[in-house]
């Protein structure tokens, strides 16, 4: 198992500037651990993301190499076992993994595509389609292909592991906001996006460490849905329910003390209204979505290192 996977919020991250005079290294991870690691009480004032690609398949074996020398040359050797026996299906997988290992995605796609028309019945080229589909971003097609071979092979269980894992990539890809290999959900139609698929990956998902690691993900998308009590951002322009809280409170009193002047019943149900409301405003504006503060909190840091940064004069030289 990943060793990243052992705490509780492994995959959270206080981003941000690098400290001015760098701490050592054993009380920097007990910083991030009592900020971000098995403690509930992360800092509301920064964002919280997630490690993308958390969540993997199986390791699929490769079409075995008869002679050790043609591992020197795997394309070439590859190339030649396709010639000998075109109508083979795992000379064109060997093939198609040769190219793959290489990085060259769209002509391993091609042999994969070849070998899945020899041998239509066998899970390999499919398996190995349906990745370099993930790799080359048609997300859609490597679904298709994937949920196709699962429910023609009843739910084997490498194919359902396969197939969790890239329901899990498709997941992954719905946060707009990233820095590097993080991802960080600010806006609530994304974990509308998230869950779905999630859900689907855990109900296919048989190895237990791909389990794992896609139960880590839904309870980090779970987590920025809930309502978090922070006081950081009552001044935040985007959070307007501390000046309605503040009006409907006043206005509440103002009422209240009409009341007790002229002894009019309207004006103390008006009083009690008010001041219902506010109390309802006062409260949304210390309990506000983890989602949303994650939003807030990256803002504010973008335009913190932009402000960091040196700016630059025509000529060259720093001003």
């Amino acid at each position: 198992m990943d060793p990243r996977s052992r705490s509780t919020y492994h995959d959270a991250y206080r981003t941000g500037p690098p400290p001015a005079n760098r701490q050592p290294a054993h009380r920097r991870h007990a910083r991030r651990r009592r900020l971000i690691g098995g403690d509930g009480l992360v800092d509301r004032a920064a964002p919280l993301g997630h490690r993308r690609g958390a969540a993997r398949p199986p390791h699929r074996d490769r079409v075995e190499v008869a002679d050790p020398e043609d591992s020197l040359d795997p394309v070439a050797a590859a190339r030649r076992a396709v010639l000998l026996a075109p109508d083979r299906a795992e000379c064109h997988v060997r093939l198609a993994d040769a190219f793959d290992d290489l990085g060259n995605w769209r002509e391993a796609l091609r042999w994969y595509r070849t070998a899945r028309r020899l041998e239509p019945g066998w899970a390999v080229p499919q398996l190995g389609a349906a990745a370099v589909h993930l790799r080359l971003g048609a997300s859609g097609a490597a679904l298709e292909i994937l949920e196709q071979l699962y429910r023609r092979t009843d739910g084997a269980e490498p194919v359902g592991d396969h197939w969790a894992a890239a329901l899990a990539a498709v997941a992954e890809q719905v946060p707009v906001v990233r820095e590097d290999d993080v991802y960080f959900i600010t806006r609530r139609a994304e974990i509308r996006g998230m869950l779905p698929p999630l859900a689907r990956a855990l109900a296919v998902a048989t190895d237990p460490d791909l389990v794992d690691r896609l139960t880590r993900i839904r309870r980090y998308v779970r987590r920025c849905r809930r309502r978090e009590l922070t006081v950081h951002w009552l001044r935040h322009p985007g959070n307007p329910w501390p000046a309605r809280a503040l009006a409907g409170l006043c206005g509440g009193a103002l009422l209240a003390a009409a009341y007790l002047t002229t002894g009019t019943r309207s004006l103390l149900v008006l009083a009690g209204a008010l001041g219902a409301l506010g109390a309802y405003a006062a409260a949304r504006s210390v309990l506000i979505p983890r989602w949303r503060l994650n939003g807030w909190a990256y803002e504010r840091q973008a335009e913190g290192r932009a402000v960091a940064q040196p700016a630059s004069v025509p000529d060259g030289s720093v001003a």
